[in-house]
């Protein structure tokens, strides 16, 4: 699924941000759900997001004061962004593209991350995979340590932090071990 994107426009801060991706994506999967073929069943949405894909996904899931976490059975989140203040803490030089994503206050970083939901009973039923390579060297393992310690926090009953990707951020997405992990998702 593609959503708009936050890029400056002439050096002004970009009039797409921080909620609209999470709606973009969170409307196309209510629309799949409610406009079903005979090639999948609309109960069985899964999504598999990286990097901010998964910060997308995540937020999607866990998000409850927005609709969407009732069309998706559950995700995988690969070298994801669920901390953004962590983020910009420990990888500084990222603070531009946050702030054209999030906006210039810096305040509301943390309400815009994954760790600062919740999950109503229903969602605790479904599976997450947290998914990270110790080679990323664009995300740091902090960020998945710092999502599965959110999600025992709230108690959630079918997670799993699988460290044993392999590769640098992008290739990540390319290897076997996250091939299986997505067969694991859909068993």
């Amino acid at each position: 699924m593609q959503h708009r994107l936050s890029l400056k426009e002439n050096g002004k801060q970009p009039t797409i941000q921080h909620p609209d991706h999470i709606i973009d994506v969170g409307k196309a999967v209510e629309y799949l759900y409610n406009h079903p073929t005979e090639q999948y069943d609309p109960k069985q949405i899964y999504l598999v997001g990286h990097s901010a894909g998964a910060h997308i996904a995540m937020m999607l899931l866990l998000d409850t004061k927005l609709p969407y976490h009732q069309y998706i059975a559950g995700i995988i989140g690969v070298s994801g962004i669920y901390d953004i203040p962590l983020l910009v803490k420990t990888f500084p030089s990222y603070l531009d593209f946050i702030e054209q994503a999030f906006g210039s206050d810096q305040t509301t970083f943390y309400e815009a991350s994954p760790i600062s939901k919740s999950s109503d009973a229903l969602n605790k039923q479904k599976p997450i995979i947290i998914a990270h390579s110790p080679e990323d060297s664009l995300i740091d393992n902090d960020q998945a340590h710092v999502m599965d310690q959110h999600l025992k926090t709230l108690q959630h009953e079918n997670t799993a932090l699988d460290m044993t990707l392999t590769g640098d951020h992008y290739d990540i997405m390319k290897t076997e071990k996250l091939e299986r992990l997505v067969k694991r998702l859909l068993e």
